[in-house]
């Protein structure tokens, strides 16, 4: 994944919804087949901050698990295996890979801030 991407269209909302005042917390939404390597993000959200109102933010991450809806009907969360660069989702229901819609636990976005 492209964190420094993720992190410039992250600050810049930040900075947006703050109305560049102080902000005390950004809260990050990070899916679990996102790719994203979470110290990488961290350092590129840090370094982009650097001389504005987000500089002295605590950065916190929600990990997002999959979500998958299935064709068997089955809808919820999916164990996922395999490496980072080629997860295997699998519905724990019918337990086939290639039935589904992973309708959560892919991106990468901004959950919330709070401003001082």
């Amino acid at each position: 994944m492209d964190e420094h991407r993720m992190a410039e269209s992250i600050v810049k909302k930040v900075l947006e919804l703050s109305g560049r005042r102080g902000i005390g917390e950004v809260i990050v939404n990070v899916g679990e087949v996102s790719g994203t390597n979470y110290n990488r993000l961290f350092a590129m959200l840090k370094l982009l901050s650097i001389g504005t109102a987000a500089e002295d933010a605590t950065i916190r991450f929600n990990h997002r698990p999959v979500h998958v809806k299935c064709n068997c009907g089955y809808s919820g969360d999916a164990p996922v295996f395999g490496l980072v660069e080629k997860p295997i989702v699998e519905c724990p229901s019918c337990s086939r890979g290639l039935c589904f819609e992973i309708a959560r636990g892919r991106g990468v976005s901004l959950r919330d801030i709070s401003v001082i």
